[in-house]
């Protein structure tokens, strides 16, 4: 299963994308994460992971076997992303790769195959070629947006194109760092609707920076998880093979 978390820079998608998974493989689920973001950050920050040259995403889109361009985080959880030392030219070229549609079928195929759920950290551009072809190719489509009048604008939106690329019913909308005291939820839900709503914690932001996942944020993500798994109950598990032959290094 692939699930795609969408949302404007700095509205948290990353950080729920890395708990997301962490929920998951909690769960004895075999979980890839697929990030697609340089310009705002990098998920090798939020989990304190290093990525070296030779395993950067532009190495596993066109090659055979996307084994060889995994980075372990954990047993059960690896990441492909752009390196450590990859700058802007590096994701330019990402960019053209990424208009070959054959090649992002074949390598989304191989995801599949090696993975029980695929989490793709988009970019905030639809008209991203990689962002775009995920969320139409998507299981699930995670939207996240704070309660902020630019992001709740950005979320409201994007409303039209996302549900005519993946659909509605696939749509799981997240309010993310919520402040009643700033704003309620009642005015927000007649602009754009959400279906779960993350409190803002200031713990979660001192994890991240200390490289930690937080454990507020992972009990609210499993609710994620939750409708995720309701609307969709009919996934199977995947062969360890794929951690084996990695060695689990």
């Amino acid at each position: 299963m692939v699930i795609s978390v969408f949302g404007k820079d700095g509205s948290g998608k990353t950080t729920i994308a890395t708990h997301l998974a962490k929920v998951l493989s909690d769960k004895n689920k075999f979980v890839g994460i697929v990030s697609l973001e340089m310009r705002y950050g990098s998920i090798q920050r939020s989990l304190g992971i290093n990525i070296s040259g030779d395993k950067s995403i532009i190495n596993a889109l066109t090659q055979s076997d996307i084994r060889n361009y995994a980075t372990r985080y954990t047993d059960n959880i690896y990441v492909f992303s752009l390196s450590d030392t990859d700058d802007i030219t590096k994701y330019d070229a990402l960019q053209n790769i990424a208009k070959d549609e054959n090649i992002l079928l074949g390598f989304l195929k191989k995801l599949n195959e090696s993975f029980d759920y695929v989490i793709v950290d988009l970019t905030e551009m639809v008209i991203d070629s990689l962002t775009y072809f995920m969320i139409k190719n998507s299981d699930k489509l995670i939207n996240v947006f704070e309660s902020r009048a630019e992001q709740i604008s950005f979320a409201q939106s994007h409303n039209h194109i996302l549900h005519s690329l993946t659909g509605e019913n696939n749509i799981i909308n997240v309010l993310n760092k919520h402040d009643e005291a700033i704003i309620n939820k009642s005015t927000i839900k007649d602009i754009c609707d959400f279906d779960i709503t993350i409190d803002f914690n200031t713990d979660i932001i001192k994890d991240e920076r200390q490289c930690k996942l937080n454990k507020y944020l992972l009990k609210q993500v499993n609710e994620i998880t939750q409708l995720v798994e309701n609307k969709n109950v009919n996934n199977n598990k995947k062969s360890n093979v794929f951690s084996k032959i990695l060695g689990r290094r």
